[in-house]
């Protein structure tokens, strides 16, 4: 009794919107199953084992959600905690076959949620990733039903953002290898210069160009684009307006994939958090690259220096660390990530810079990268 007492109190710890942790096993066919491929879906995440009575009583209701609401964006998705593993969990598997995904864990997914002491234990996740319901011991069925279908109700859409004013001129073309964008805020005005769709698309969708699929013309037509905003909205309202025009003056309609790609991931280092929370300069984020050494200055979120990083290494760059809000970041470091013995260089590898200047990780990881695939846009915007 006591130890299901104490995995119940580690478990209500990842409740009140909080992200649940992320994690890769793999089923019984041997493939790779990450929870950050269900995001956007809602994730009914169970722990249990095959020797667990209350587990086996819980699986044909899991199953009927799982038939019930598919439809409406619900995965389950099954983590066996079986000591003896796959030796246990494929023979039960193949004499009692689930209509959802099963996988094996380990001691570390039991830590990463707390230290999972007591079967069955389950969650909800919503499609942000954030961890909305959480239970130790067997569900009330028609408890977890209600919970699931508030999850799953379609949620009103904000009101649409949009720039109060937006001019769209074609520019002179230039060679992709000499052209020049600018991007300038002077009060209530955003001004491009020799700016292209694809650009556009990449800082409304916070993506990389490596990340967007579509003809070739978007990357190689340009534009000069003055808009006006609402003065009370801010730098972070700005890529929901570039959404808008995009749709409305581009005719931009695109969807988006998940593909299984190399990239970096930034976690919080066991040295602790050496950045401050942000007071002031909110959404400040400077970058100066020379030859050898760049610098960010921000009063930004890590989200948002992710976003930033991915544009400047080999590779995406995702936020796992977790930490929410703006910080003071200040991170300065030499293009050549090379960390050779004697290397000449003022300024140490963005591994070690992340590591000493901000307390953070980035190490190389796999895992789920957004893809957006354009499916349509017009060449030639509707009039000003």
């Amino acid at each position: 009794m006591l130890l299901k007492t104490v995995a119940l109190a580690a478990l209500l710890l990842f409740q009140n919107n909080k992200p649940a942790p992320g994690f890769t096993l793999k089923d019984a066919q041997g493939r790779e199953v990450s929870l950050a491929s269900y995001k956007g879906k809602v994730v009914l995440l169970n722990f249990w084992a095959t020797w667990c009575v209350g587990c086996k009583q819980e699986i044909p209701w899991f199953m009927d959600f799982q038939t019930k609401y598919k439809a409406d964006g619900l995965e389950v998705l099954g983590v066996s905690l079986d000591d003896e593993g796959w030796k246990v969990l494929k023979p039960y598997l193949a004499e009692h076959p689930m209509n959802y995904t099963v996988v094996l864990g380990n001691d570390d997914i039991s830590a990463l949620y707390g230290g999972i002491d007591a079967l069955p234990a389950t969650l909800l996740i919503d499609r942000q990733g954030n961890i909305a319901y959480s239970h130790n011991g067997v569900v009330d069925r028609t408890e977890c039903d209600k919970e699931l279908q508030a999850l799953l109700a379609p949620k009103a859409l904000p009101a649409q953002m949009a720039f109060d004013v937006a001019s769209i001129r074609l520019a002179p073309a230039q060679p992709l290898d000499t052209r020049y964008i600018s991007r300038n805020r002077e009060d209530t005005r955003l001004i491009y210069n020799g700016v292209s769709v694809l650009d556009l698309i990449a800082e409304a969708y916070h993506v990389q160009h490596r990340q967007i699929s579509g003809p070739d013309w978007l990357s190689t037509q340009i534009f000069d684009i003055t808009a006006t905003y609402p003065k009370d909205s801010g730098e972070k309202a700005i890529p929901e307006m570039l959404k808008t025009l995009l749709a409305q003056r581009f005719g931009v309609k695109l969807h988006e994939e998940s593909k299984e790609m190399p990239l970096y991931a930034i976690t919080s280092a066991k040295t602790g958090v050496k950045m401050k929370k942000a007071e002031a300069d909110l959404g400040k984020f400077n970058v100066k690259a020379g030859k050898t050494v760049a610098h960010i200055e921000a009063a930004n979120t890590v989200a948002q220096l992710a976003d930033q990083l991915s544009g400047m290494l080999d590779r995406p760059v995702v936020d796992q660390s977790g930490l929410e809000g703006d910080w003071v970041i200040d991170l300065q470091w030499t293009l050549d990530s090379s960390d050779a013995p004697g290397a000449d260089s003022v300024a140490p590898s963005i591994f070690t810079a992340m590591q000493e200047q901000l307390g953070l990780r980035l190490a190389p990881a796999k895992g789920p990268v957004r893809q957006l695939i354009v499916d349509h846009a017009e060449k030639t915007p509707t009039d000003n």
